[in-house]
């Protein structure tokens, strides 16, 4: 246990220090200064300001655009970078298991450090600024929603993230960037009304903009049965992935 624990501090070690990460490293400083000191501006109140950039298509895609770089240099360094390690995992299964919980360990540092200094930097333009008020059409307060915004495009972004590592064992670098740019595309492609939804959606772009549903409920009932949905496609990824012979370790 003690070994496999040296094991991974040593792989996040190494590439946290590489130049591609430190680059993104600076990347996620600046990108929280923008997002707090020119999309935050829109609103003196601290909370009502926190989702603001969350909901704007093109801090999404440029949000986006980071995350899937850092996730694709994880992969890319581990898989040639480590090869001695990789091959004592002995089996598939094990190797799949590795490079996914590394995957996972980099996104959430990477999102703690964005977060970490959007936070700070938010706190020096907004803090004390705090009003609680109804959110939108919701029969809760914008305090409750920002918690559970917050929340849901975090799973998002997590989720996303094991299903690029799945493409990039399956298909390697080229297809897994096709499906992050059609991602990125599907910001700018799928419309977005101003009426509030009064059905159950499971359009993943609806969850990541300001569209509102006609009660809390359904927002709620929507997210958590697009949750299972891609729960089921990652199982079956996983399946496939470990009967695909190219997935191999080297």
């Amino acid at each position: 246990m003690k070994s496999k624990y040296s094991n991974q501090i040593k792989i996040i070690n190494y590439i946290t220090s590489t130049d591609r990460f430190k680059f993104l490293f600076l990347l996620a400083i600046l990108f929280a200064a923008y997002a707090a000191f020119v999309l935050g501006i829109s609103t003196d109140n601290f909370l009502d300001a926190i989702f603001i950039p969350f909901q704007f298509n093109i801090f999404n895609i440029l949000f986006f655009a980071l995350i899937f770089f850092n996730n694709l240099n994880t992969c890319s360094t581990f898989e040639t970078k480590f090869d001695y390690y990789i091959i004592r995992l002995e089996n598939k299964k094990n190797f799949i298991k590795e490079i996914m919980k590394n995957s996972i360990l980099m996104n959430l540092f990477y999102l703690l450090i964005f977060f970490l200094f959007y936070f700070m930097f938010l706190s020096l333009i907004k803090f004390g600024n705090f009003e609680i008020h109804n959110y939108s059409n919701y029969s809760i307060n914008n305090f409750i929603y920002v918690i559970y915004y917050l929340i849901r495009y975090f799973l998002i972004t997590i989720l996303l993230n094991v299903i690029t590592t799945y493409l990039y064992l399956n298909f390697k670098m080229i297809a897994t960037i096709g499906f992050n740019v059609l991602f990125l595309i599907g910001f700018m492609m799928v419309p977005i009304s101003a009426d509030p939804i009064n059905n159950i959606s499971l359009i993943i772009w609806f969850f990541l903009s300001p569209i509102v549903f006609s009660n809390f409920s359904l927002d709620v009932t929507s997210f958590i049965t697009f949750l299972i949905i891609v729960e089921i496609i990652i199982i079956i990824i996983h399946k496939i992935t470990l009967k695909n012979k190219n997935v191999v370790i080297t």
